[in-house]
């Protein structure tokens, strides 16, 4: 009996034993960090940044009257066609709302460009044609498509501003010189892509298109005279922008 009892005491001891000893290696085991949660993706919210590029002023002037002792050809005469490349830069302010892969948005920008051009025009007496392209403005709606969680496909359209310097007629008589320096509004049309590569940061490449219509101008050199000036700008631009 008695050894009975002795055996059965030392197994309740070694049983205890052996469970504190794994209690204590459990204590001592570090706690193991909870998993790691990607951040979540989104094109939503506003944005800034600035664009450089190239615009490609393109004028048409029409001889509306036909000022018969300087220009050739009959009325409504496009005398001189121009398409002339300059530099461009400038600024943009935006808001994204994201849907699913879908995105919307709004945005503005404001651009300078050099975009000045001056040409000969073969006629009876010497004829010079310039124009200058000064700045271009637009606001315009995007609508886009997140390919991928960080690159955007996008179409875009709106409205467009631009100052234009426009002047033809004699170099040596100021009396026989038509110009105007006006601000036209037109429509704007375009395209680009768009990648994330920073949480906050983004880098796009994009062009759009610009027609501005026809400006008349009235002279009363010669008689009362008419010229239409016409113009359409593209652009070609890469921008760098930071959201918040």
């Amino acid at each position: 009996m008695m050894t009975r009892l002795r055996l059965f005491l030392l197994a309740t001891v070694s049983s205890t034993a052996l469970t504190a000893n794994a209690v204590a290696a459990d204590m001592q085991m570090p706690a193991k960090a909870p998993p790691s949660v990607a951040p979540v993706v989104t094109w939503s919210g506003p944005y800034a940044g600035f664009s450089l590029g190239a615009a490609f002023n393109k004028s048409s002037f029409t001889d509306v009257d036909q000022f018969f002792f300087l220009l050739p050809g009959g009325r409504n005469n496009e005398f001189w066609n121009n398409s002339h490349a300059a530099f461009t830069g400038g600024v943009l302010l935006g808001y994204n709302w994201q849907v699913g892969s879908f995105v919307l948005g709004i945005e503005g920008d404001w651009n300078w460009m050099n975009g000045k051009t001056t040409a000969t025009i073969p006629s009876a007496i010497p004829v010079f044609a310039s124009s200058d392209l000064n700045w271009m403005s637009t606001v315009r709606g995007r609508i886009g498509y997140a390919v991928m969680p960080l690159t955007l496909l996008y179409a875009t359209g709106g409205i467009a501003w631009a100052r234009f310097s426009d002047a033809w007629g004699s170099p040596s008589n100021v009396n026989f010189v038509m110009s105007d320096n006006y601000k036209r509004t037109g429509w704007t049309v375009g395209g680009g892509i768009e990648h994330m590569f920073a949480p906050h940061w983004s880098a796009r490449a994009e062009i759009l298109y610009a027609n501005f219509g026809t400006h008349e101008v009235v002279s009363t050199f010669g008689g009362f005279y008419r010229t239409d000036f016409q113009h359409s700008v593209t652009q070609m631009r890469g921008a760098l922008i930071a959201k918040w």
